[in-house]
């Protein structure tokens, strides 16, 4: 293989790998971001229904929302 055929394929591959990250990270952003708003209704239904007494709406959301955020940080840093 000639040096030019090697670079050419070397940068190929970074561009490559650059896109495919990109794609990666904005597809994962987009599902927490999707997953942030489901979980604020879920913890106003379940804040009304009384399955989390004592709690309040708020609590309950950044309860669901931290364990979306150490999902979100095991799949983007793969």
């Amino acid at each position: 293989m000639s040096s030019l055929a090697a670079t050419t394929s070397a940068v190929y591959c970074s561009v490559c790998e650059a896109i495919a990250k990109f794609v990666k990270n904005t597809y994962y952003n987009f599902l927490f971001a999707r997953q942030c708003s489901a979980n604020k209704e879920a913890a106003e239904a379940l804040a009304r229904s009384g399955e989390y007494r004592g709690q309040s709406m708020h609590q309950i959301w950044f309860t669901l929302n931290q364990q979306a955020l150490e999902e979100y940080k095991k799949n983007v840093s793969k």
